[in-house]
């Protein structure tokens, strides 16, 4: 379904202001004779990105874009709006791409007509304007059930919860990590990293760590 020109944004944005990731690698043990390249060693050990964090009030607008969306799933509605902000975008567009939600369409205060949920521009965002810039997402339902039944908030402003790669594989196996709780079947983990806002298996496939933003099930 086509996200009324918002797909590009996502794909400018995460490559704003991105730091190189960092190679974490074991250190090497007395004896050791492998004299593979380190490229070659590192490969086989821990691979850990450092996100571009996301500031605390950053972080203040994911957690009230999650309450806000939970709340939205449970009063049955079709449609429902978030503040147009950069990391609201990259978290509604993940949570699009994982299924979890229909559409995202950025508009004004007021709903936008079903039509303009499928359309391929949008009105441009100026100073003028963007004051008053919404994220309409349109929400599923399954048999009169909502597809997202819980959206609760991992890092707060007063907590920031952070993850390593190796750390995120065994949370996804469904172990505890810290005050991560292992996941269930139907859970999944979005994490802000480096190269977006990634469900969790999409950063264990691209070898990511970052900030655990939210847990959806």
């Amino acid at each position: 379904m086509a996200l009324a020109g918002i797909t590009q944004v996502d794909q400018d944005l995460s490559l704003v202001d991105q730091p190189p990731p960092s190679i974490v690698t074991h250190p090497p043990e007395e004896g050791d004779t492998d004299l593979r390249r380190p490229e070659a060693v590192a490969s086989e050990y821990s691979i850990t990105s450092i996100p571009h964090q996301p500031s605390k009030m950053g972080i203040s607008g994911v957690v009230n874009a999650c309450v806000h969306l939970q709340n939205s799933m449970r009063a049955s509605l079709g449609l429902t709006s978030i503040p147009n902000t950069k990391y609201n975008l990259r978290l509604a567009l993940a949570l699009h791409r994982a299924g979890l939600i229909a559409s995202v369409t950025r508009g004004g205060p007021r709903p936008p007509p079903p039509e303009a949920l499928l359309a391929t521009e949008t009105e441009a965002v100026t100073t003028a304007n963007v004051a008053t810039r919404r994220l309409w997402l349109g929400l599923k339902y399954w048999d009169n059930r909502p597809v997202v039944l819980s959206v609760s908030a991992v890092s707060k402003p007063s907590r920031l919860v952070t993850a390593t790669l190796p750390q995120l594989a065994k949370v996804a196996r469904g172990f505890p990590v810290g005050p991560i709780k292992g996941l269930n079947l139907g859970e999944t983990l979005f994490v802000s990293t480096d190269r977006g806002v990634l469900e969790v298996r999409e950063a264990l496939d691209r070898k990511v760590g970052g900030l655990v933003l939210c847990r959806v099930s």
